[in-house]
Order: structure tokens, then C-alpha cells, then sequence
């Protein structure tokens, strides 16, 4: 009789081994998917926030576009300081036009 009771006591042991074990994959896949639809919305942040930058450099190389400069300038930025034509036109722009703004910008 001992020996039925050891069998019993075996196959409850199985029994609740095989419920912990299920009850884990659920649980696993569980996270899984909170963890997926959390990063979905980082995901979605991190992209709105590149497009909101990218907009803002659009527009702020829109307004500089429209800053008038002169060739003469450019090219003595250029000569002096060793840089490219986009380097010197974009400070010379940022700077709205002003030399000596923009030649001490280039030089701190």
C-alpha cells in the first residue's frame, strides 16, 4: 500500500511541475508582448522626434537661404581660414551677412 501512495504523491508532483511550467510560458509571452508594445512606442517617439528635427533644419536652412551674401566674402573666408565654400557661405549666413561675425565664430 506504501507503494501506491508513492505513486500518487509522484504523479501529483508531475502533475503541478507540468502546471508551473505552463503557467511560466504564459507568463513568458506575456511579457514578450508588453515588452514589443513598448518598444513599438519608443520606436514611434524616437521617429517622431527625428522628423521634428529634420523639419527644423529645413526650416532654419530655408531662413539662412534667404540671407544675402557676397561672393567677395566668401571667398576670403575660404582663403584665410582653409574651409570649405558650404562651411564659409553657411557661417557668413548664420551670421546674417556680417564678416566679422562670422570670421570670429569660425576662429573661437
Amino acid at each position: 500500500m506504501a507503494t501506491v501512495g508513492v505513486i500518487a504523491d509522484d504523479r501529483t508532483k508531475r502533475h503541478a511541475d507540468e502546471e508551473t511550467q505552463g503557467l511560466e510560458k504564459v507568463t513568458d509571452y506575456v511579457e514578450e508582448k508588453e515588452l514589443t508594445v513598448e518598444l513599438g512606442r519608443a520606436f514611434h517617439a524616437i521617429n517622431e522626434d527625428m522628423a521634428r528635427a529634420k523639419e527644423e533644419k529645413v526650416k532654419r536652412d530655408r531662413e539662412l537661404a534667404k540671407v544675402t551674401i557676397r561672393k567677395e566674402e566668401v571667398e576670403l573666408i575660404m582663403r584665410e581660414l582653409e574651409i570649405s565654400k558650404t562651411a564659409a557661405e553657411r557661417s557668413l549666413r548664420e551670421h546674417k551677412g556680417d564678416l566679422i561675425k562670422a570670421l570670429h565664430s569660425l576662429t573661437n
